[in-house]
């Protein structure tokens, strides 16, 4: 039922949460039912997106689950990265003319 709602609520609708719970489900499975779920999920999202460039990370995401990278993991880092890249942007697209004319007058 969440998912029937949030859907329409997102930016990819129905395929995007497919591909993220696909790429999920496959990284930790890594069945044929996973694969094909995955796959179908970024052709899927061409409807929305008008090309085939998310087709182009499958190869990534299968070979993802096989890959001992030893990356650290820190639990909490993407709770403070992901405000503060929004922030950035927004500062970028809108900040400087509110520092600029603070400056100015």
């Amino acid at each position: 039922m969440c998912f029937a709602l949030a859907a329409p609520l997102v930016e990819y609708a129905w395929f995007g949460l497919v591909f993220v719970l696909a790429s999920w489900f496959h990284c930790r499975q890594g069945s044929v039912l996973s694969t094909s779920l995955l796959f179908l999920a970024a052709v899927g999202l061409t409807a929305v997106n008008g090309n085939f460039y998310a087709v182009l990370v499958l190869p990534l995401l299968l070979l993802a689950p096989r890959l001992d990278l030893g990356v650290p993991r820190w639990r909490y880092v993407f709770y403070v990265y992901y405000p503060l890249h929004l922030a950035v942007i927004w500062f970028w697209l809108h900040g400087q003319k509110y520092v600029v004319a603070h400056l100015l007058a």
